[in-house]
């Protein structure tokens, strides 16, 4: 009952860049009972970054209804489809023709948002803390995000995160606290572990704190008076992997264009600095061979992916040259990515 043709022949008159699509048929699962007949699955390539993004050029009502003379560029994100912005599609062919009447002008970083950090760590009572600072930025801001707090919206999403352990586990979520509104924004304030700022315009900054209740979890013994230098390799990937398992997947759809990342280590190197071990945590935290941060002020930054995997892998590759130490020393990254899977076993 399926012609493959038909959705070839759509595909191949709608859409550009032109897409080598490829089509597979499976059989239904074997003791499904309720299962029947077989399932035809359309396989979409994923484009080159330089192709990016992929143009429709017919527009579709609610009803199914083709609209003439208008075209659409469709972004997916997880099982949904969001849409390229009027503003942002100006902008392109914006920087499009003035790419043709002169020589390529690189686009502006994004800013670095170096207030925001000072107003997360306020907020939470890290000022004397060393703290690791995660930052997303859009490259092109366009204003309130909508449906901030909204049902559904930002606020919830950050009051029911999909996180991969127990809310106690290294992540962004918190039990106690709820986000609380701020300037336009939200504000998640779980002292004295971590902080979260969502601003209004989208931009994020998290705060992960340094010491005992978090970065150093079980690094240091037991005792009264006793701050935690040592940082955790395992606590450093999994809160790293989770700021950008939240971040690429519900904060970036919402401002289409490019993001910027950055971390920031601030204060890691003054007296009694902060140190990592190449490899895993040891199972006798005395032993090892630490390497002390070598700087208070680390800042670097790169364009986002998307990719939580592939983006919390530059956040490590980004962090580990302040030690002295290769990011290939981590026992949670194969290649070039964070693998979820080697944390939660």
């Amino acid at each position: 009952m399926v012609d493959s043709t038909k959705y070839k022949d759509v595909i191949t008159k709608y859409v550009r860049p032109l897409l080598n699509v490829k089509f597979y048929w499976y059989n239904r699962p074997e003791g499904d009972p309720e299962a029947s007949g077989h399932y035809f699955v359309i396989e979409v390539p994923a484009l080159a970054e330089v192709d990016r993004w992929a143009m429709v050029s017919r527009g579709i009502t609610e009803n199914g209804q083709f609209i003439r003379n208008s075209w659409t560029i469709p972004i997916r994100n997880g099982d949904t489809t969001a849409y390229l912005s009027a503003d942002e599609v100006y902008r392109l062919v914006n920087d499009g023709l003035r790419s043709r009447r002169g020589p390529t002008v690189e686009p502006a970083p994004a800013a670095d948002r170096a207030k925001a950090r000072e107003d997360v760590r306020a907020a939470v009572g890290m000022r004397e803390t060393p703290v690791l600072f995660f930052q997303s930025v859009p490259d092109h801001p366009h204003g309130l995000v909508s449906g901030m707090y909204a049902n559904g919206g930002l606020r919830d999403i950050l009051s029911n995160q999909d996180t991969l352990r127990e809310v106690y586990a290294f992540n962004w979520a918190s039990e106690r606290n709820r986000p609380e509104p701020r300037e336009g924004g939200l504000l998640l304030d779980d002292n004295p572990r971590r902080g979260l700022l969502i601003e209004s315009d989208g931009a994020v900054t998290g705060a992960a704190a340094a010491n005992a209740d978090m970065l150093g979890w079980a690094m240091e013994p037991t005792m009264s008076g006793i701050e935690a230098s040592r940082i955790s390799v395992f606590v450093l990937t999994e809160i790293t992997l989770e700021y950008f398992r939240l971040i690429d997947q519900h904060i970036l759809p919402l401002v289409p264009g490019t993001w910027t990342h950055r971390i920031v280590a601030s204060d890691f190197a003054r007296s009694l600095a902060r140190t990592l071990a190449a490899g895993d945590d040891p199972t006798f935290p005395y032993r090892g061979a630490p390497q002390p941060a070598t700087s208070d002020s680390w800042n670097h930054s790169w364009q986002a992916s998307g990719d939580p995997e592939r983006d919390a892998y530059e956040a490590l590759r980004h962090i580990y040259p302040l030690f002295g130490l290769d990011v290939s020393t981590n026992p949670f990254v194969d290649a070039d990515r964070v693998l979820a899977q080697r944390l939660q076993a």
